[in-house]
């Protein structure tokens, strides 16, 4: 990536509701813009124990592996987060010595980045489309981008706003979830428009 942002781990929550999603949050360099990632229950508990009782975690397999990666002596890599498909971030993991690529989940990816501090990057021009002004994140009012989730969590999202009565966001569920069955997700061009997704809508 030419124009690329260094992230930095801000936090990560369960979300409140549901056991099984966590929420990531990442930030750039100055702590002025926000990210989040959708992270399923295994990694977020990973992440938890790590940052609360590392000594349970550091025996484990990939915290073993990460420890044998980062004291070769050519280590030399980084996470590149470079866009998005059908509601998944593309990452990478890169060796920057051989240019070697190898694709990793965006939520393991951070979980790596944490336990051997392997630096994240992004595409300047995906963080522009996909972050928030960092304060406008709050435990009450945080929302996703609605095209940085799975279909199976656009279609709760959208069977809990019909429930609610809420149909104005339930036509825009429903417009992102046409557009995905119909074209290449990758093809379509990122745009502000997709925030304000709150969260409850997933649980």
């Amino acid at each position: 990536m030419k124009n690329k942002e260094r992230l930095l781990y801000f936090s990560s929550n369960r979300l409140n509701g549901s056991d099984d999603i966590c929420i990531i949050s990442l930030l750039d360099e100055p702590g002025e813009r926000d990210i989040s990632i959708v992270c399923d229950k295994g990694v977020g508990m990973m992440i938890e124990l790590f940052l609360t009782k590392p000594d349970i975690v550091k025996t484990s397999l990939t915290n073993v592996l990460a420890d044998i990666l980062t004291h070769q002596i050519d280590f030399d890599m980084e996470i590149a987060i470079e866009g998005l498909d059908d509601g998944v971030y593309i990452t990478y993991l890169v060796n920057n010595t051989t240019g070697k690529r190898v694709r990793i989940k965006a939520s393991e990816a951070v979980y790596l980045s944490l336990i051997s501090d392997v630096p994240i990057f992004i595409d300047g021009e995906l963080m522009k489309t996909q972050s928030i002004r960092h304060k406008e994140v709050s435990s009450s009012s945080m929302s996703l981008p609605v095209n940085a989730v799975s279909m199976e969590m656009l279609q709760t999202a959208l069977d809990n706003a019909i429930n609610d009565e809420n149909y104005e966001l339930a036509s825009r569920l429903r417009d992102e979830i046409s557009n995905r069955k119909s074209k290449p997700f990758h093809n379509k061009k990122l745009t502000r428009s997709h925030f304000n997704l709150i969260l409850l809508y997933f649980v």
